[in-house]
């Protein structure tokens, strides 16, 4: 997906689509992934069913990270603070958020919504 993405100056992680999934994510997506494995599931079908999923929870990572700008813990990710013109503005990190030490309680807060198949 992040290939797709590449040629796109605007958008060259997919950020505007997915937030910063792909670019500093793609493990914690991965394991959000995982998280809905299904044993039961006909090998044949299991391609179609893994790329149904990924655009699924994909397309709620805007959501998910709009969730995590608001917690406390992540304070020390994103600062809020107010810039030389007097406007507010919001300092963030993702790259250290997406190795910290918040992200796992984020994860098991926050619910995906995945349509069971």
């Amino acid at each position: 997906m992040e290939k797709g993405f590449k040629s796109k100056k605007k958008n060259k992680f997919g950020q505007i689509n997915y937030g910063y999934a792909l670019r500093y994510g793609k493990f914690v997506v991965v394991s959000v992934i995982a998280r809905n494995y299904r044993e039961n599931l006909n090998i044949n079908d299991y391609d179609l069913f893994l790329d149904s999923l990924i655009i699924e929870i994909l397309s709620q990572w805007l959501k998910f990270e709009k969730y995590i700008l608001n917690k406390e813990r992540n304070s020390k990710y994103f600062k809020n603070s107010i810039g030389d013109t007097g406007e507010g503005k919001i300092e963030i990190n993702y790259d250290g958020y997406y190795k910290g030490s918040t992200l796992e309680q984020d994860l098991k807060e926050y619910a995906f919504n995945v349509t069971k198949k």
